[in-house]
């Protein structure tokens, strides 16, 4: 691990995993903008990955604190591996491709958790309940 622009920076090396895929990994912030980055501050989010090929950070995987990245026993953690498999599936977002790379990678139970939800259809469309049963 070392320290650039604030962040602490983890090598691919460092953490096991295929340097191919992943660039690195960077806690404390977004390695693409490390000062600027607001996307930690809104709700749960605690990590992203920057898996759009047309994004200069691509390959990078971003945490807002270690806890995220690792567990209490030191082991890489379940958010690390939902983002290493967006780092697996370029421009996916939780659809199909980027639930089976985090099945493979042993964490079916994301892939249940980020399923479309059966129930989505109408509403998800913007139709209300009574124009929806008659379009049926």
């Amino acid at each position: 691990m070392r320290v650039v622009r604030g962040l602490r920076v983890y090598g691919a090396r460092e953490l096991g995993v295929d340097q191919r895929v992943c660039r690195g990994v960077a806690v404390g912030g977004c390695v693409a903008r490390p000062h600027a980055d607001r996307r930690f501050t809104s709700g749960s989010i605690n990590a992203h990955a920057h898996n759009y090929r047309e994004d200069d950070a691509f390959g990078w995987a971003c945490f807002d604190h270690e806890r995220h990245l690792f567990t209490p026993t030191g082991r890489l953690s379940r958010v690390f591996w939902h983002e290493y498999a967006h780092l697996l599936v370029p421009n996916a977002d939780h659809g199909r491709r980027w639930q089976q790379a985090v099945t493979a990678l042993g964490w079916p139970s994301e892939a249940v958790r980020y399923r479309p939800s059966r129930r989505a259809g109408p509403a998800a469309a913007g139709r209300s309940g009574s124009t929806a049963r008659r379009r049926r």
